[in-house]
């Protein structure tokens, strides 16, 4: 699987979640399967980061607001 299609394939499971109203297990699910991603620069992306910075500061960030962070991934 290519780098594009394995981000595809893990923005897709993201936005599954926060479909579901499962905010946190999307930011979850994205850093894992981006931490899983071999020889990569998606495993030191700096977007990983900042995820769990809007979790961290913002109070309940709205599912707007994870969309938008996932499909910043590029």
């Amino acid at each position: 699987m290519t780098r594009d299609e394995y981000l595809s394939w893990a923005k897709q499971r993201a936005f599954e979640y926060v479909d579901r109203g499962d905010l946190v297990g999307a930011l979850s699910s994205m850093c894992s399967d981006l931490q899983k991603y071999p020889g990569s620069d998606l495993r030191h992306h700096l977007g990983l980061l900042l995820g769990v910075e809007l979790f961290m500061f913002s109070r309940d960030p709205e599912p707007a607001e994870v969309r938008r962070w996932i499909d910043g991934f590029n």
